[in-house]
């Protein structure tokens, strides 16, 4: 006679365990398989290859407007930590108001490059801090591309990766954009370690926790704005607490509560802390100072003329959409159509994606842009002061496509056409030359002051019809894209001879007037103050001329131009118009 084995008991859920429903929504990863593994591989080959050729593009790219500002803010970044602080300069920069960044990106490149030796001008300052942008903006798409896979799996991961490389904004950002990549990656590399750092709640593993703070340490480091990413950390941990445990959870589940709260607030602190190590004027103050930036650039006061809907504006007369239709304008087929299908699909893709970390997609995509509207900020250039909402964006348009397909397995004819949408939504537009007799071409006259010479005109195209041969480029592609760069950078350096003409006239006229013209019984050029004023002129002028001398000669003999094409627009921007102020 034998003995009859007890039954195991079943296991019930008690209130202080997650039930078994939150905990599936909350914890559920990709379950691993062959596909998986090819596509774990093809994911990092991809990013080594993006990786490679964002690297190599950032070295041909030229500097850009605000390298002037921040070129003087890295050495006295470097000048006020090698000092200890004795150098103040750091402290208080009135041009461009410097001081209110965090100083990571400056600091960092600016210890470089004086460890080097390189100096402003040369090109190796200039190729150092491109291939540092460059690689913020590589871990940029690493980490939307990781946190897609928290999602999604690998296939989802792969197709964010190649949205967010084959979209022109954030590539060419990547190569010469100081402040608003590092804000980028730092903004979405904290995302990423939140859901992690969520899953793992309430033991959560150190090393997520020490990648969400070195997140928001980055963002913060870069631009006040990242300290809403602490406010995302309270936001979400409150409701993954809600979700796993329920309202009664705030008194049943006391000590889960204090690990939630003491765990986030560690990280934020700690993240807090990193962040202002880097930056001298909130070091001076870390409470007051950091919130006061954050309302500076909240109002974004930069008030210059920018071109809206085919009008020359000031920044403050612009309407309220003008960066939804910047970024209407500007981002890839595919990432419209898919982030579009998102919204539109919105409850879908919650249900059938991990919930929480999906809202934080949406959340982070959406709220942003709508704070700006409605504070009603100052915004310039485009809408490259919200590139850090784009890779939450090209996230939740790869889920989009992932969840078109999955509704569409079984049917072969429309997967087929879908995935033909997808790579057409992903090709590069051609680019066509417009004859100026061409039917439908309306060239309207708008002259500029000074330059009479240029026959400046706004151009409308209604109903334009153009044959083939007038593609731009032998070929389609590469080829194409090279001849596009080269007219761009050709027609720069023809913009820097007409402002070096118009500078020599300039000049022609003022020093016969400030030598024949008299004050106080001798001519005025005796005057200091305006000998002065004629020598910078006559300086100004020199360099514009010969920049651009020696970029038409390069141009010429087939060489590289593209640094002299720079160099002769950022000195004609800066120094061309104050030629013309100082003559008249």
């Amino acid at each position: 006679m034998t003995k009859r084995k007890p039954r195991k008991q079943k296991k019930t859920s008690t209130p202080s365990t997650p039930s078994s429903q939150a905990r599936a929504s909350v914890r559920m990863v990709p379950v691993s398989s062959e596909q998986d593994d090819f596509l774990r591989k093809l994911f990092w080959g991809s990013l080594i290859a993006f990786g490679l050729i964002t690297l190599a593009l950032s070295l041909g790219s030229g500097i850009n407007g605000d390298d002037e500002y921040q070129d003087d803010y890295s050495a006295k970044l470097v000048d006020y930590y090698t000092s200890f602080g004795r150098d103040t300069a750091a402290l208080y920069i009135e041009d461009g108001n410097m001081h209110l960044y965090g100083g990571f990106f400056d600091l960092t490149t600016g210890l470089l490059n004086r460890a080097f030796g390189w100096e402003i001008d040369d090109a190796n300052y200039h190729h150092l801090r491109h291939l540092f942008s460059a690689l913020f903006g590589i871990l940029g798409m690493l980490f939307a591309g990781l946190l897609v896979r928290e999602i999604a799996g690998w296939r989802a991961a792969v197709l964010a990766l190649v949205l967010l490389f084959l979209s022109p904004r954030f590539l060419g950002h990547s190569l010469m954009n100081p402040k608003d990549i590092p804000f980028a990656t730092g903004n979405i590399m904290a995302l990423y370690y939140l859901v992690r750092w969520l899953d793992g709640l309430p033991k959560p593993r150190w090393q997520d926790m020490a990648g969400l703070a070195a997140g928001i340490a980055l963002a913060i480091a870069t631009r006040a704005g990242g300290i809403l990413l602490i406010a995302y950390l309270g936001l979400f941990a409150g409701l993954h607490f809600l979700q796993t445990y329920g309202l009664k959870g705030l008194s049943r589940n006391t000590r889960e509560l204090g690990r939630y709260a003491l765990y986030g607030l560690g990280v934020a602190i700690a993240g807090y802390l990193v962040a202002v190590l880097f930056w001298p004027y909130a070091l001076v103050d870390p409470l007051s100072h950091p919130l006061e930036a954050l309302s500076e650039f909240s109002k974004l006061g930069v008030r210059i003329r920018v071109l809206f809907q085919g009008e020359n504006v000031m920044s403050d007369e612009t309407a309220w959409y003008y960066p939804l239709v910047w970024i209407f304008y500007t981002i890839p087929p595919a990432v419209l159509l898919g982030f579009a299908g998102s919204l539109a699909l919105a409850w879908p893709m919650l249900r059938k994606f991990r919930s929480l970390p999906v809202f934080l997609l949406y959340f982070t995509a959406i709220f942003p842009a709508v704070y700006v509207i409605y504070k009603d900020s100052l915004l310039h250039d485009g809408w490259r002061h919200l590139t850090f909402l784009y890779p939450s964006m090209a996230a939740l348009a790869a889920l989009w496509w992932v969840l078109l397909e999955d509704y569409l397995r079984g049917q072969k004819i429309a997967r087929y056409l879908a995935a033909g949408i997808l790579v057409v939504c992903l090709l590069e537009p051609a680019l066509f030359i417009v004859e100026s007799d061409s039917k439908g071409l309306i060239v309207e006259a708008d002259p500029g002051m000074g330059v009479r010479a240029a026959g400046m005109g706004r151009l409308l195209l209604q109903d334009v019809s153009v044959p083939e041969s007038a593609l731009l480029g032998e070929e389609p592609g590469d080829a194409a894209l090279a001849a596009y760069r080269d007219v761009v950078r050709l027609s720069r350096l023809g913009w820097s001879a007409l402002a070096a003409g118009t500078g020599k006239a300039v000049l022609d006229y003022v020093i016969p007037y400030v030598n024949e013209r008299e004050a106080f019984g001798e001519p005025i050029s005796n005057r200091q103050a305006v000998a002065f004023m004629v020598a910078n002129i006559a300086t100004e002028l020199d360099a514009i001329r010969l920049v651009t001398l020696r970029g038409a000669s390069r141009a010429e003999q087939g060489l590289s131009f593209a640094r002299e094409a720079a160099l002769s627009r950022k000195l004609t921007i800066d120094k061309g118009l104050q030629i013309g102020l100082d003559g008249v």
